[in-house]
Order: C-alpha cells, then sequence, then structure tokens
C-alpha cells in the first residue's frame, strides 16, 4: 500500500496569491494594532505624569493656608512700624545715615523721593548721597539689605572721587543710593 501526502486540492497561481495578500494583510493589521497599542500606552503614561504633578499641586493648595499664615506672621519684620507715614520715613532716613556712619563714610544728603500710599500700606523712596571707602561700601550694602525692617537697595550710582577735589576724601567713593522700604499703615 502507498500513502501518498500530496493534497488533493491544486492551488492555481490566483489562489497562492490571494493567500500571500491575506497574510500580508494579517501582517499590516497586527503592525497598525502594534503602533496603535503603544501610542495608547504613550498616552496613558504621559496622563499618569500629569496626574502625578496635579496630585502635587493639591497637596500644596492644602498646605498653602498654613504657609499664608507665615508669612503673615513675619510680614512685621519687612514693614516699618510707625504711627505715620512721613515718621517711618524719618525712620528709613535714620537707618541709612546709621548705617553709613558705622562702617565710616558720611552721609552728605537725604531726600524723600516718593511716599506712596494707600489705605493699609505705603511705599517709602530716599535717595541718601554719601562718601565711604571701597573696602566699607560693601560692609554697608550688606547691612542695608539684611536690615529688618527690610529696606530695598534699588539703584546705586558710584563715582570716584579726585584727589583735587577734596584733599581728604582720597581712595573715597561718592554716590548716590536709592533705598525704599514699605510702611506696614497705622496699626489700630
Amino acid at each position: 500500500m502507498k500513502v501518498s501526502l500530496a493534497l488533493p486540492i491544486q492551488l492555481s497561481r490566483d489562489h497562492i496569491q490571494a493567500m500571500f495578500m491575506v497574510v500580508g494583510l494579517s501582517v499590516a493589521m497586527t503592525i497598525s494594532m502594534a503602533v496603535s497599542i503603544f501610542s495608547i500606552l504613550d498616552q496613558l503614561k504621559e496622563l499618569s505624569d500629569k496626574q502625578s504633578i496635579l496630585n502635587e499641586f493639591e497637596t500644596r493648595l492644602t498646605t498653602q493656608p498654613n504657609t499664608i499664615k507665615a508669612i503673615a506672621v513675619h510680614l512685621d519684620d519687612y514693614q516699618i512700624a510707625s504711627a505715620s507715614a512721613p515718621r517711618a520715613a524719618a525712620s528709613l532716613q535714620k537707618w541709612i545715615n546709621a548705617a553709613f556712619t558705622a562702617y565710616g563714610g558720611t552721609v552728605l544728603s537725604t531726600e524723600i523721593i516718593s511716599l506712596e500710599s494707600t489705605k493699609k500700606s505705603s511705599r517709602i523712596e530716599l535717595s541718601a548721597g554719601f562718601l565711604i571707602d571701597e573696602a566699607s561700601l560693601q560692609a554697608t550694602l550688606h547691612a542695608i539689605e539684611t536690615f529688618r525692617p527690610a529696606i530695598y537697595i534699588d539703584e546705586i550710582a558710584i563715582k570716584p572721587m579726585r584727589q583735587v577735589e577734596i584733599t581728604n576724601t582720597a581712595n573715597k567713593l561718592q554716590g548716590n543710593v536709592f533705598v525704599s522700604g514699605l510702611w506696614a499703615g497705622s496699626r489700630p
């Protein structure tokens, strides 16, 4: 007895082409589905990242009232306490004069430039002309910037003194510093 492994159906050229097309379409659909799945996975990862950022902001918002209260407690450290804006301006002048004098400088002039006032607070701007040596100027500016209540250095203009101008001011710097401070307003 003879066993034959031949297929009883003969495949024509058209049948073979149709099978290759079916296999090709199957492969194309599989690749298309894989690309779609990877795209969806990337979008899910991006969404997860955005969700974690949102959770972080929600955490910050729940702790923010405590932070605002802590800032409000220390706000008085940064504002000039005085009964009136002109008195606060006078205090600012006194502090600038003391800062320059403490480091061997001289305040030549001071002038209140503006006193912007609202019901709750005021911004006081002051110009001070000074004469000081270079090494002491850095210490003086540091003292002004770290002083409490806060004094902000808005602008500074410096020029070296000529020996011919005044003989005892050799190696000194002459300049103007523009500073500002905040007055907290009158306290009840």
